[in-house]
C-alpha cells in the first residue's frame, strides 16, 4: 500500500471491527477470502474500491473458495490478486484509485431528540436552504409512520416517483434521471418520500443507493430520519457526512434527547446538536447543549406562524425566519461549500 501512497490499518473483521463508519470511510478496502466470509456474514453494505487478495496456495486450494466470489462481489469487489505474483498489478490498481474524482456530494441525515422536536421541518427548510446555492438538492424522507415531508411542502398529490416506485439494480441509481423523476419542492428540491398510507420501511439498499447517487454527482443530499435506528436508519448514519439531531429547550426533551444521543455517537463521530424554542422553564440554548455533550450547531426561537402556515398549504421560508437562519447555520456548519 505504501508503494501507491496509501497509509493503512490492519486488522481481523469481527463483531466489532470494522466499524459501519470505517467501512465506509476507508478509501480502499483490502481484504482476503476469510475476512470477505466474515464481513458477508455481518451483512456490511456494497462499497466502492473493494480489492481481494490471497496467497496464490489458499486461492486454489481453499475449500469453497470459489463459492466466495459472489458474496465478495455483493461487497463491492472490483478485483481480485494473488499475492507476490500479481504484485505490479495490485500497485497499478491502487494509484488509479488515488486518481482525482468528482467532487464529493454534502450528506446530511436529520432526526428528531423526541417526538415533536421539529426534526423533519428542519429537514425540509435545510434542503430550501441549499437548493438556493449552486448544487442540486435532494430530500429523502425514510421514516413510513412519519407525516411524510411530500406533505410539509404540498407536494403530497403531486406527481412522481415514490419509495415503492423505485427498484435498484445491483445498487445502483442514476443520479440524474432520478431528479428528473421526482416531485419538485421549492428551488427545485428533489423530494423522495413514502407513498401516502405505505407503511413499508425504505429498504437499507435502496436508500443508500439513493444516497450515494446524489452524493456522487456532488449534489446535496438531505435526510430525514425516523427516531426509531432500524438497520436503514443505522445504514445512514454511519454514512452521512453529518448527522444534526433536534430538541427543544425543555428538561423532558434534553432527557430524550440524551438517550438517543448514546446511540447516535455510536455510529456517527459527527453529530451536531440544534436546539429549538420556546424553553417553558428558561433553559438556555447553551444549558442544552452543555447537558447533552455535543456541538452546537444553532439555536432556533419559536416562530408561532409558522405551523399555521405549513397547515395552509406548504413550508415556506421567510427572508429572516428564524427557521431559515438555523437551517443555513447548519448548512455552514457542515460544509462550507454549499453556503460558498
Amino acid at each position: 500500500m505504501a508503494a501507491a501512497g496509501y497509509r493503512g490499518r490492519a486488522g481481523l473483521v469481527d463483531d466489532l471491527w470494522p466499524s459501519r463508519q470505517a467501512w465506509h470511510e476507508a478509501a480502499v478496502v483490502i481484504v482476503d477470502l476469510s475476512a470477505v466470509s466474515a464481513l458477508a456474514h455481518r451483512q456490511m453494505p456494497r462499497r466502492d474500491a473493494v480489492l481481494v487478495v490471497e496467497s496464490e496456495t489458499d486461492s486454489t486450494m481453499r475449500p469453497g473458495a470459489a463459492g466466495l466470489w459472489p458474496s465478495a462481489l455483493r461487497l463491492g469487489a472490483q478485483d481480485g490478486y494473488v499475492l507476490g505474483r500479481d504484485a505490479a498489478q495490485l500497485v497499478r490498481a491502487l494509484t488509479a484509485l488515488r486518481a482525482p474524482q468528482r467532487r464529493g456530494g454534502v450528506t446530511i441525515a436529520v432526526i428528531g431528540g423526541h417526538g415533536g422536536a421539529g426534526a423533519s421541518t428542519l429537514a425540509a427548510a435545510t434542503a430550501i436552504c441549499a437548493a438556493e446555492g449552486p448544487r442540486p438538492t435532494m430530500l429523502l424522507d425514510v421514516d413510513p409512520y412519519g407525516p411524510g415531508v411530500d406533505l410539509l411542502l404540498g407536494l403530497e398529490d403531486d406527481p412522481g416517483l415514490r419509495w415503492d416506485d423505485l427498484r435498484v439494480e445491483g445498487g445502483d441509481v442514476h443520479a440524474a434521471a432520478l431528479f428528473a423523476a421526482l416531485p419538485s419542492g421549492p428551488g427545485g428540491v428533489a423530494v423522495l418520500a413514502p407513498r401516502r398510507g405505505d407503511r413499508t420501511p425504505v429498504s437499507a439498499v435502496a436508500a443508500r443507493a439513493v444516497m450515494n447517487a446524489g452524493a456522487g454527482d456532488g449534489d446535496v443530499v438531505v435526510v430525514d430520519l425516523p427516531r426509531r435506528i432500524d438497520d436503514t436508519a443505522a445504514e445512514l448514519l454511519a454514512a452521512v457526512g453529518s448527522v444534526v439531531v433536534v430538541t427543544t429547550a425543555t428538561v423532558g426533551g434534553c432527557a430524550a434527547t440524551r438517550q438517543l444521543t448514546r446511540e447516535l455517537t455510536r455510529l456517527s463521530g459527527r453529530v451536531g446538536l440544534v436546539v429549538r424554542g420556546p424553553a417553558p422553564g428558561g433553559l438556555t440554548v447553551r444549558q442544552v447543549q452543555e447537558a447533552l455533550g455535543l456541538p452546537l450547531l444553532a439555536g432556533c426561537r419559536a416562530e408561532p406562524r409558522l405551523a399555521g402556515a405549513v397547515e395552509a398549504g406548504a413550508l415556506r421560508l421567510a427572508r429572516r425566519s428564524p427557521l431559515r437562519r438555523a437551517a443555513a447555520a447548519v448548512l455552514a456548519g457542515v460544509s462550507a461549500e454549499v453556503t460558498a
